[in-house]
């Protein structure tokens, strides 16, 4: 399947904020916020070649001095989920904090397979919370 990978616009939002909808549909609220603060060069949509838009990482700054880019969201249309599309956008943000000298975190992961995944992708646990609510939160850093 072909695709394209382009910087997230404001007109992309609607038909984010519906796929952020069927991928999280009750516990997640924090898209809005999320995409508001992104960093615009590194928060990427995978698009294909109809033009419709498969999934989307965002990503914003982190750190005292924004010495590090937080991913705050990889999402991925349930119709375009297990094709790689989710590896292809973290590994190409990868790249290009790599390129900037950024290093890279994920927000706190609770799920294991999702845990899973990123170890995978060459990220690693640096840091485990107790959450509100029972269970653990996993804070996650890149490998480099």
């Amino acid at each position: 399947m072909n695709y394209t990978i382009c910087n997230l616009e404001d007109e992309d939002f609607p038909e984010m904020e519906d796929m952020f909808a069927c991928v999280f549909p009750e516990v997640e609220t924090g898209l809005p916020d999320a995409f508001e603060y992104r960093v615009r060069n590194l928060s990427k949509g995978i698009y294909l070649d109809s033009g419709e838009l498969a999934g989307f990482i965002l990503c914003d700054v982190y750190g005292k001095q924004f010495e590090q880019i937080k991913i705050n969201y990889i999402v991925v249309h349930p119709a375009y989920q297990k094709q790689g599309f989710g590896s292809i956008l973290l590994q190409h943000v990868v790249k290009l904090c790599l390129k900037m000298k950024k290093k890279i975190c994920l927000i706190p992961v609770m799920k294991h397979h999702i845990l899973k995944w990123y170890r995978k992708q060459g990220f690693r646990i640096s840091k485990v919370c107790d959450a509100a609510g029972g269970g653990k939160l996993y804070e996650m850093s890149y490998r480099v």
